[in-house]
């Protein structure tokens, strides 16, 4: 059963962006960043790359 992780991540003062992980194929994604540092600063912590936006 493939998992499809979702992580919310704050941005701007009331914004909010949605960044995917696919376990079984280890591609992501983000939805409608509303600016990068948040995102990442994520992938950085987390040792992954960016797919798709």
């Amino acid at each position: 059963m493939a998992l499809l992780k979702i992580d919310i991540l704050p941005a701007l003062t009331d914004n909010y962006i949605f960044l995917l992980v696919d376990d079984s194929s280890g591609k992501t994604a983000t939805i409608d960043p509303s600016e990068a540092k948040p995102v990442l600063d994520f992938l950085k912590t987390k040792n992954i790359k960016i797919d798709f936006i």
